[in-house]
């Protein structure tokens, strides 16, 4: 789905930290909604007003990523 330009440059951002860590993007719209074999899915708001979002959003995707190896250990 790289064809599609999202909706602006946080979401953009995100977009570029999540398929770092080895997500793709699986649909997008209001949400967008990314997923990793062995890890799961995360669906997180194409345009959010907190500012913070980003970051929390990435630290999810870091805790999934990290419980995901815990539960393989």
């Amino acid at each position: 789905m790289s064809q599609h330009r999202l909706p602006n440059k946080t979401a953009r951002e995100f977009d570029k930290i999540a398929r770092k860590k080895g997500f793709s993007l699986v649909r997008h719209g209001k949400h967008l909604v990314y997923e990793r074999a062995g890890v799961g899915q995360i669906t997180v708001a194409s345009s959010a007003s907190d500012s913070r979002a980003m970051k929390n959003n990435v630290a999810r995707l870091d805790r999934m990523i990290r419980e995901s190896q815990a539960v393989a250990a």
